[in-house]
This record gives structure tokens, C-alpha cells and sequence, in this order.
């Protein structure tokens, strides 16, 4: 007759328990760190896909501006012409930012009627140094909201009645941080083109707007396209799977330890 002793399980099951968590902690997190590597390796494909396209739309040759062009953010950065039929009842907005050498000034939009897609539009007509912006009677270390004088008018008559080359871009949101508007001074820091007109009594401007190319208006630095989406989804699908495999060896090396150097007896 054999002998039962019920402290016998009890015994056991602290060598059983440790180990059933520690494999229910290691496999829920693989399934989280390869979920999310998988994620962004998804995120990369699609972020590459957008960013050549992109290169193709800046790259193609300048097709005429169409309503199916303006109706989807797939064609933004298309290279396009277009006729202005007249400069639009709106005063000009200033945009804060810098060249694409990182100095500082203003880009200048002007609202005017594009014939292609009977809307009105602002136009990005080029950037300019700060310097030529500055009001002369304000102390420098103001705001610059405050310091700033955008142009009360903008001659295009030069840009009437014939083909225009131009970036489609959309109106843009401010992003987190960002300052707001003037809308009293029209100084602007984020190129939400549908809030600089909604400002001036348009109800419905367009959702887009264009970056001049040519022909070049006197005095503006024209083609300012600066294509600034990040990329760092491959760094992180990296991090991520590279954390599973630690995950790996880390939970290996305690099952070794755990199961060839049991103390003796």
C-alpha cells in the first residue's frame, strides 16, 4: 500500500506556477511586440508607396489643373497649369516659414479665381525675408504678429489670362503647438488656406491651393516646394522585432537556468 501524502502537491505547485506565468507573460508580449513590428512594417509600405508617388506628381510634366485633381489628396504635389482669370476680392494672407536654404520670411498668398475649376484659390506666390516684412516702429522683440506688415494688395496682372505653372497642395491643419492666427495683421504660421478665407467672409473655399512655379512674380522666391512627411517606420519596425528577439533570449536563458541548474537534494 502506498503511502499519500497530500503535501506532496502542494509542494509542487510552486515549481509549476513560477513557470506557467512566466510563459503566459512571454507570449503575450511576443504577440505584442510582433504585432505592433508587424504594424509598422505595414505603415512603411504605405508610407513609401505615398512618398513615391509624390516624387512621380513632382517629377511628371504639368498637367491642366481638373476638378477630379482637386477632389483627392492623391494628387497633391501634381505639377499643373491653370488660368487665373482675375485676382479674387480677398487681401493678401502671410504664411510664416523658412527657403529651402532654412532662412527665415513669409510666404505670400494671394486669393484669385482658377478658370479650370471655377473656385477661388489661394495662390503661394513665393517667399520673401522677414526683413522686408518688419513694421519700423515696433520694438524687434515683439510678436510677430504684432511686428509684422503683410502687403495690403499684390499686382498680378502679369499672371492674367494665360497658362500658369503650379504645386497642388491642400489646405493644412495647424499641428499641435502651433501659433495662432492673425487674422487682424493676415499673418498666418500653418498654410490652412480654407480658415485664411473663411476669415475674410468666403464660406466655402476651395480645399486646395497652388505654389507658382511660373511664370515668377517680381521680388518672391517662386517653387518653395519642401515635401516634409517623415519616415521612420522602418527604425521602429526594427526596435520592435529586435525587442522580441531579447524577449526570446531572455525567457531561454531562464528556461536553461531554470531546468539545468536545479539545486541538489
Amino acid at each position: 500500500m502506498t503511502d499519500h501524502n497530500p503535501s506532496n502537491q502542494h509542494d509542487d505547485m510552486p515549481e509549476r506556477a513560477p513557470l506557467s506565468v512566466a510563459i503566459v507573460v512571454y507570449l503575450l508580449g511576443m504577440a505584442i511586440l510582433i504585432a505592433l513590428g508587424t504594424w509598422q512594417a505595414s505603415r512603411l509600405v504605405e508610407k513609401e508607396t505615398l512618398l513615391a508617388k509624390i516624387d512621380y506628381n513632382m517629377r511628371s510634366t504639368p498637367v491642366r489643373l481638373s476638378n477630379q485633381a482637386i477632389s483627392s489628396t492623391d494628387y497633391e504635389y501634381l505639377l499643373t497649369k491653370f488660368t487665373m482669370v482675375e485676382v479674387a476680392p480677398y487681401a493678401p494672407v502671410c504664411v510664416f516659414g523658412q527657403n529651402l536654404e532654412g532662412d527665415i520670411g513669409y510666404y505670400v498668398f494671394q486669393a484669385v479665381i482658377v478658370s479650370e475649376t471655377n473656385s477661388v484659390a489661394m495662390l503661394n506666390l513665393g517667399w520673401r525675408p522677414e526683413a522686408d516684412f518688419l513694421s519700423s516702429d515696433v520694438p524687434l522683440d515683439s510678436d510677430r504678429r504684432t511686428i509684422t506688415v503683410c502687403p495690403a494688395a499684390v499686382d498680378l496682372l502679369s499672371l492674367s489670362r494665360q497658362d500658369i505653372t503650379a504645386t497642388l497642395r491642400f489646405s493644412a491643419k495647424p499641428h499641435f503647438g502651433a501659433a495662432d492666427p492673425s487674422a487682424g495683421t493676415r499673418i498666418w504660421f500653418t498654410r490652412d488656406t480654407v480658415d485664411m478665407l473663411q476669415s475674410q467672409g468666403l464660406d466655402q473655399p476651395a480645399p486646395y491651393y497652388l505654389t507658382l512655379r511660373s511664370p515668377v512674380v517680381s521680388g518672391y522666391l517662386p517653387a518653395q516646394v519642401r515635401v516634409d512627411i517623415p519616415n521612420n517606420h522602418l527604425q521602429y519596425m526594427l526596435t520592435w522585432f529586435s525587442l522580441a528577439a531579447v524577449l526570446t533570449i531572455i525567457f531561454m536563458v531562464w528556461m536553461v537556468q531554470r531546468f539545468f541548474t536545479r539545486p541538489k537534494v
